[in-house]
């Protein structure tokens, strides 16, 4: 029954496509599909096919990537995102879809200068900052993380994620009262966000603070009563 419900949807992504054919999010959306029918190469043919219909193709050059990176071709993933970056020149995603390229492989060095020519092509791009900052995390870098998470919050202050990973950030540094500060504007920035809640109960109960945990968890049941995440939380 399952895998009728799979190729049904699969049926109507083509037929969407057709109606559409310059809407990426259907290649992506399809392409992820035949993956998980182990037919990989038609996830790839879907997306090539793609390339040459939607406006911008950031997402079809990455989502192919991936796909070749799961197939155990690395060549073929840096040569697709190679031609997206010479198709699309100064491409801010593309750079960074490049950089993801090589977090995969390991390779920190090549992350940063993908990262940095990114920033030379748009300063100004909060997700760039943020995703330096996750770099200096994996090369256990705390205090850089810290600068490039305060830079993301300055260009974009109401996305919640960047206080989160600045918080993550202080906790790696050592500085507890920094993070707790960071998780309080998560929370005050999006109030229904759980991880915020999560976050900073963590760090009070890590404190032995256990007044302050449960009060931060009864705010959070109070925004989310359906929050299985904190009532085990609570439980803990």
């Amino acid at each position: 029954m399952e895998q009728v419900r799979v190729y049904n949807a699969l049926a109507a992504y083509d037929q969407a496509i057709n109606l559409e054919p310059d809407e990426t999010s259907y290649y992506v959306a399809a392409s992820q599909l035949w993956v998980t029918q182990d037919q990989p190469q038609r996830a790839q043919d879907l997306l090539h096919q793609g390339l040459s219909k939607v406006a911008d193709p950031v997402a079809l050059y990455s989502t192919l990537s991936t796909v070749q990176l799961q197939q155990g071709q690395p060549e073929k993933a840096l040569e697709s995102l190679t031609q997206g970056v010479g198709e699309l020149g100064e491409s801010t995603d593309m750079f960074l879809a490049m950089g993801d390229y090589f977090v995969n492989r390991g390779n920190f060095d090549q992350v940063k200068e993908q990262f940095d020519r990114a920033l030379e092509s748009q300063p100004d791009v909060a997700d760039v900052h943020a995703a330096l900052g996750d770099l200096y995390i994996l090369m256990e870098e705390p205090e850089e993380a810290i600068d490039q998470y305060r830079k993301a919050i300055a260009i974009d202050p109401a996305t919640p994620g960047h206080y989160l990973a600045l918080g993550d950030a202080f906790q790696a540094s050592g500085s507890q009262s920094q993070a707790l500060e960071a998780y309080r504007q998560a929370m005050t920035t999006a109030p229904t966000l759980i991880d915020s809640y999560l976050d900073l109960a963590n760090i009070y109960q890590a404190l032995g603070d256990w007044t302050d945990a449960t009060e931060v968890l009864d705010k959070g049941l109070a925004v989310a009563p359906a929050s299985g995440e904190l009532y085990i939380q609570y439980a803990t």
